[in-house]
């Protein structure tokens, strides 16, 4: 049996022609490799979208100011107190304050939440 081959996320060598790490993706091998591809690119797709539907909101100035960003860190709202709005003195303090509430809402985009991971990990058995 070659020794030399590809080598695969867990680290093992697979020599050509023998594909027993791969057939333990499923029962056909390369083929059900295939289905393996268009299931994950449907989660992806899925994944996509909850991003989409997501809200996360940042808050400023004791909640004077709120952005609303979803998963993909675009911007679905802003929010500004009516007491801001009035006094055009405050439009440097709004500046700041949107700026802030909006890496707010950003940072909370960017922890990864392992619970959102755990239907992809049980997909690859990990």
């Amino acid at each position: 049996m070659l020794r030399t081959g590809i080598r695969v996320a867990t680290g093992r060598a697979i020599a050509f022609g023998a594909c027993a790490p791969l057939r333990s993706i499923g029962k056909g091998g390369l083929g059900d490799f295939s289905t393996l591809l268009k299931e994950t690119t449907k989660m992806m797709e899925a994944g996509k979208e909850q991003l989409e539907k997501a809200e996360h909101v940042g808050t400023a100035g004791a909640g004077m100011v709120s952005v609303t960003l979803n998963g993909l860190g675009r911007i679905k709202a802003i929010k500004i107190d009516e007491a801001l709005k009035k006094d055009p003195k405050h439009l440097s303090v709004i500046e700041d304050l949107i700026m802030t509430a909006h890496n707010s809402a950003h940072e909370k985009i960017t922890r990864v939440d392992p619970n959102n991971l755990g239907d992809l990990f049980k997909k690859f058995n990990l």
